[in-house]
C-alpha cells in the first residue's frame, strides 16, 4: 500500500461542512484526499507518531479548492501519517 486514507467523521455547522479522517503512507511521499466537499475553504494536517517529525506535511492546493470530490493533494516525507480536516 502506498497512500491511503479514511473519511472518519463529517460534522455540519451552520452553512459548513467539517470533515475528519486519517492518512498513512507505506514508502510513499503523499497522495490525494478526496473530501466530498464541493469547495475546500480550510485545510489541516497533523502528523502522528512516536518522535519528532523533520518536515512538517503540507497541502499541494491553493484554497478556496473547486475541483472534483474536493481533492486535496498532500505531501509528506516517507512512511508518514497522521489526520487531516476539511472544512468547506
Amino acid at each position: 500500500m502506498a497512500f491511503g486514507y479514511t473519511v472518519d467523521k463529517e460534522i455540519h455547522i451552520g452553512g459548513m461542512r467539517i470533515v475528519t479522517g486519517n492518512f498513512t503512507n507505506s514508502s510513499s511521499t503523499g497522495g490525494d484526499i478526496v473530501t466530498g466537499l464541493a469547495v475546500v475553504r480550510q485545510f489541516f494536517i497533523t502528523t502522528a507518531g512516536t518522535s519528532i517529525v523533520a518536515n512538517a506535511s503540507v497541502y499541494n492546493e491553493t484554497l478556496p479548492l473547486i475541483n472534483t470530490g474536493g481533492t486535496v493533494t498532500i505531501v509528506n516525507t516517507s512512511n508518514e501519517n497522521g489526520s487531516w480536516m476539511a472544512i468547506g
